[in-house]
């Protein structure tokens, strides 16, 4: 059975106008933390069938069809998974039905497993994800490190957080957030937070961003007005694109963005807020970004990160490499 919107209770229909959903919009598929709930029941009585709602992202996202735009609406809670998952179905969207915040979300997928890694494997091209947090809270030092392992291309990625809490996995060397691997790129980030500032990385040489992808792509990514927050270890670093190639010949751009490394306590100060190379073959543009908790961008500058000119009237706004 097709949900239709025609279908089913005005109320739901408007709910569902006010997510995002536009008419070319595939089937519609829920995703509830319990089947006795009150929004699993608020479902029913909007005219959903109980075919379309499920309580584990497994079988929800079994249900979807690739490349005809379907999309699965996850109520506010918390789902555990125990396995790695992947979302790898070209042209399906993800959207947590609560307030669209960049910091946290309520609508939240975690995992404790040990042996996990990474969480999320995001493989599919032309996909929303929105109003999501995905929490790596594996204490294992590599089976555990990663949270996002994105190697899809022309994705919209919209107030979701990435974030490892697993405390052998935030000291260990092996520790990102979010690890880009993308044949081809042009990924869209907004108003993300990307890492936690509320677990020590101790003595730790991790990384918040990594772009891994060796002659491959990584070109024009846009990280839009989001929150990249250190763990507090001097080592580590806010990104590390040092492998050759990783960026391609292209660029990489963030936009009013805050790159944050908590000082307070027993947390560090970063000897460098990122670890880049030109064998990254690409440049790193910033635009009114905020970076704090760092000595330093980098201990040696590499030339990567281009940024504003000084306030002058000849030079107002034109690039030049950023060496703080």
């Amino acid at each position: 059975m097709r949900l239709s919107k025609s279908h089913v209770s005005p109320v739901l229909t408007n709910w569902l106008i006010s997510l995002g959903l536009g008419p070319a919009t595939g089937d519609v598929f829920f995703l509830c933390s319990s089947s006795t709930g009150a929004d699993y029941l608020w479902l029913k009585t909007c005219g959903v069938h109980k075919d379309r709602i499920f309580t584990t992202l497994a079988t929800a996202y079994a249900a979807l069809t690739a490349s005809r735009n379907d999309t699965l609406i996850v109520l506010p809670g918390s789902y555990v998974q125990t396995a790695a998952f992947t979302w790898g179905k070209d042209y399906t969207h993800m959207i947590g039905a609560a307030p669209p915040i960049p910091v946290n979300q309520r609508c939240r997928i975690s995992a404790a497993t040990a042996a996990l890694s990474p969480l999320l494997t995001f493989s599919a091209d032309g996909s929303l994800m929105k109003n999501i947090m995905w929490s790596q809270d594996g204490s294992h030092a590599t089976t555990a490190a990663i949270c996002c392992y994105l190697t899809g291309a022309r994705n919209r990625i919209e107030n979701v957080t990435f974030r490892n809490l697993g405390a052998l996995a935030v000291v260990d060397n092996s520790c990102r957030p979010l690890k880009i691997d993308s044949a081809n790129g042009e990924n869209y980030f907004k108003e993300c937070t990307i890492g936690a500032d509320t677990v020590d990385g101790v003595t730790a040489t991790n990384y918040m961003i990594e772009f891994a992808a060796t002659n491959k792509g990584n070109q024009r990514q846009i990280f839009d007005r989001c929150v990249i927050l250190g763990n507090g270890s001097a080592n580590a670093s806010f990104i590390k694109a040092s492998d050759a190639n990783c960026i391609n010949g292209s660029w990489v751009m963030f936009r009013d963005c805050l790159f944050s490394n908590p000082l307070a306590g027993d947390y560090d100060q970063m000897t460098q807020g990122f670890s880049l190379s030109t064998n990254s073959n690409g440049v790193i543009y910033f635009v009114d970004n905020i970076v704090y908790g760092a000595a330093t961008f980098e201990t040696s500058n590499s030339g990567v990160i281009i940024g504003r000119n000084a306030y002058a009237a000849a030079t107002t706004d034109s690039g030049v490499a950023l060496t703080f």
